[in-house]
């Protein structure tokens, strides 16, 4: 397998950036419930300091993962493994993950960004969120950053108040940072009421 450079700081590889468009436009309705995800406006390939991606020894697609900020968090703070995706043909038939994009692609982009990333976090949505964000720090959390947490609370990762509760997620990010980035936060209790609200009629 080797990494290729999609995205990293204002260098713009766009052969690569065609060739993720036009794979994902073939896969269409495989990619799963989070297709909307990966649309061209939506997976801004542009917007990321980084995005690379993960190919076999003939250039055929394995996965892909990015390096965030888009003005929703402080400066220096950035979500790894934004829009990861593993393409369908390199899933595991039995649903598990091999953690690809942790295990490849977030050690290099860390150490091509150096200075710049302060605090990187990751994200997960729903209530059992933390439970796989736990397995990951454990696992597959980037070396060099000391320990790295889940805390209990729910962070708003969307950088804006007008959220609804999926724009609430689980975190893991490194404990020695942590005071870089204080989002509105939401307890348990707090989420599941504003997830009841949400599913209620208008």
């Amino acid at each position: 397998m080797k990494i290729i450079e999609v995205k990293l700081f204002e260098t713009l590889n766009q052969d690569w950036q065609r060739r993720i468009a036009q794979e994902l436009d073939v896969l269409g309705d495989q990619m799963g419930r989070k297709n909307r995800n990966y649309s061209p406006d939506k997976l801004d390939i542009e917007g990321h300091i980084a995005f690379h991606a993960l190919v076999d020894e003939n250039d055929h697609l394995i996965a892909f993962s990015g390096v965030y900020n888009g003005g929703r968090f402080p400066e220096g703070v950035y979500r790894i493994l934004n829009r990861s995706f593993v393409h369908p043909q390199f899933r595991r038939e039995d649903g598990r993950f091999e953690y690809l994009s942790s295990r490849h692609l977030v050690p290099h982009q860390l150490e091509k960004l150096g200075d710049e990333v302060k605090l990187p976090f990751v994200s997960r949505e729903g209530r059992w969120g933390g439970s796989f964000l736990e397995d990951w720090c454990e696992r597959y959390s980037p070396k060099g950053w000391g320990n790295w947490e889940v805390p209990t609370e729910f962070y708003n990762v969307m950088g804006h108040s007008d959220v609804d509760h999926n724009g609430f997620q689980k975190v893991a990010l490194p404990s020695r940072a942590k005071n870089l980035w204080e989002p509105e936060k939401l307890t348990l209790e707090e989420w599941q009421i504003k997830k009841r609200l949400a599913r209620e009629p208008s």
